[in-house]
């Protein structure tokens, strides 16, 4: 079963970080994604956690050239792809 992408939110704070949360349906469950990085210039360090356990995510500028909500949608898209049926 493939993952379901249901909403992304963008929250921008102070000293020009980001956090963008996701909620993804899989399995009949909904699962909280929070991804933390910087607003300007290329994405940088990165980090997500899914559920409170943190998940590095090593070289973030292949998902996009800046840390938005296009970026973390490719992040969900490419990730849920190594998924088994």
């Amino acid at each position: 079963m493939k993952p379901e992408l249901l909403e992304v939110t963008v929250m921008n704070f102070f000293g020009g970080s980001r956090l963008i949360t996701a909620r993804v349906r899989y399995g009949g469950q909904v699962i909280l994604l929070s991804f933390n990085g910087r607003r300007e210039g290329k994405p940088g360090h990165v980090s997500v956690d899914v559920e409170g356990i943190p998940v590095p995510v090593p070289y973030p500028s292949r998902y996009g050239k800046a840390f938005d909500e296009t970026w973390v949608r490719t992040y969900v898209e490419r990730e849920t792809q190594k998924e088994n049926p």
